[in-house]
């Protein structure tokens, strides 16, 4: 399990690179579909699906889907496309992503890691115990923020962060 799982972690790393020099050179989106196709279909390291999605200023400016969600060994006709529903479990390689991105951003001084958050999201984040205290990047990047996610774990492209960070978001958890 664990070989598949450092397996997709370069998979997923691999995409993005290349996803983002595609979409930087300005290449075309089928170049782009072809690139990514071609990551799954890696004979030396097989891959059953993937997805990518681009968001950029607020709207999704890309989306794609590759490969297989439900592969039947025994009967290659049963297998079941990826599609937009295919939900996957990415747990902590998500967190690398966003480490590796806002490092970046603090590296082009885009970021302070020790300022309060809610100077960039334009609205206040608090834990309800500790009102005075801000949440920075600093704290959320380290788990060290105190905010639990009991509203949920998973919701659509679509849903406000906004909704379920601040108290009365149509989210927001106890």
């Amino acid at each position: 399990m664990m070989r598949w799982q450092r397996k997709g972690i370069r998979v997923l790393a691999c995409a993005a690179v290349i996803f983002a020099s595609a979409a930087s050179a300005t290449e075309s989106m089928e170049n782009t579909d072809h690139l990514l196709r071609a990551i799954v279909q890696r004979p030396d390291r097989p891959l059953a699906s993937l997805s990518v999605m681009a968001i950029q200023g607020g709207k999704i400016t890309y989306q794609q889907q590759f490969g297989d969600r439900y592969i039947d060994q025994h009967d290659p006709a049963k297998n079941l496309k990826a599609d937009a529903n295919t939900l996957y479990r990415v747990a902590s390689v998500s967190k690398m992503v966003t480490a590796i991105a806002a490092m970046r951003l603090v590296e082009q001084g885009r970021l302070n890691l020790d300022a309060d958050i809610g100077n960039y999201l334009g609205y206040r984040v608090r834990n309800p115990h500790y009102p005075q205290t801000a949440i920075t990047a600093r704290m959320l990047l380290s788990h060290t923020s105190s905010l639990r996610d009991d509203a949920g774990y998973n919701f659509p492209a679509d849903v406000s962060m906004q909704s379920f960070l601040v108290p009365g978001g149509a989210h927001y958890g106890d």
